[in-house]
């Protein structure tokens, strides 16, 4: 069941399988950046039977059922949400040390929430995320503009982001092309993170030469997975595979 809960004057959808204060780790899902709530399928209740942890969904600032993006997005845009959204949700529901499981931005977002909250996270699971921006990642973005203006990519959005999806798309993929984000590049600012970090790779990931996962594993404690014959989501494509790689993970962290 959606609930909302109001961040910095921005009321956001969340979904929760815990009711009070949560007695355990819990993990948090951040979504891509076309993503939402409904994006990840049920991965979320499959990771929370499969664990036993409870666990936190939310659609971010501008996606989903939350309201419209409060603020100009810039490509610093990632350190926005981390701090100025994640940390409050997290401070409101009373989740501490949580286990901050990504996709592609919210990745990212995980990341630099860790990096600027290295006493506060248990771990950190990326799934095709980037810590910079190349050629690859623009050209994949570039696919993605063509896909949405000549193809179905548009409707199938539009099921998860009604009149927002414009907005959803353009704000995402301009930033991503532009000037601006040419020498994007958190690399430095992983070197805070002091908690485990699994970054996990399809190996034929459309927005990646296969080295994002293996370069965040150059800055943090990190354990890289290039996953062969998958792509941009894993944790859709094979859940059982990506399930068992985060539980394995897991299981070596004094939860």
């Amino acid at each position: 069941m959606l609930e909302k809960i109001e961040i910095n004057g921005c009321l956001l959808a969340i979904q929760k399988n815990f009711s009070k204060k949560p007695d355990s780790t819990v993990m948090v899902f951040l979504h891509e950046g076309l993503g939402s709530i409904g994006f990840w399928k049920d991965f979320p209740e499959y990771m929370g039977r499969i664990t036993g942890l409870p666990y936190l969904v939310y659609d971010r600032p501008g996606y989903g059922n939350s309201d419209e993006l409060p603020y100009e997005r810039k490509i610093n845009y990632h350190s926005i949400e981390a701090l100025e959204y994640l940390a409050p949700i997290l401070e409101k529901l009373e989740i501490r040390r949580p286990i901050l499981i990504g996709h592609s931005d919210g990745g990212t977002i995980a990341l630099l929430y860790a990096a600027g909250n290295p006493d506060n996270v248990a771990a950190v699971v990326t799934i095709g995320s980037h810590i910079f921006n190349d050629e690859v990642t623009r050209n994949g973005i570039s696919n993605a503009v063509q896909g949405y203006e000549k193809g179905g990519f548009k409707a199938s959005l539009e099921k998860f982001h009604g009149e927002k999806t414009d907005s959803v798309f353009y704000s995402w993929a301009h930033i991503w092309l532009s000037d601006e984000a040419k020498n994007w590049d958190i690399r430095p600012d992983l070197k805070k993170i002091k908690c485990p970090v699994l970054s996990i790779e399809g190996e034929n990931d459309p927005y990646s030469a296969g080295n994002q996962a293996t370069e965040t594993a150059k800055y943090c404690v990190c354990q890289a997975v290039l996953i062969p014959g998958l792509e941009h989501t894993p944790h859709l494509e094979d859940p059982v595979l990506t399930g068992s790689l985060i539980v394995e993970f897991l299981k070596n962290l004094n939860l």
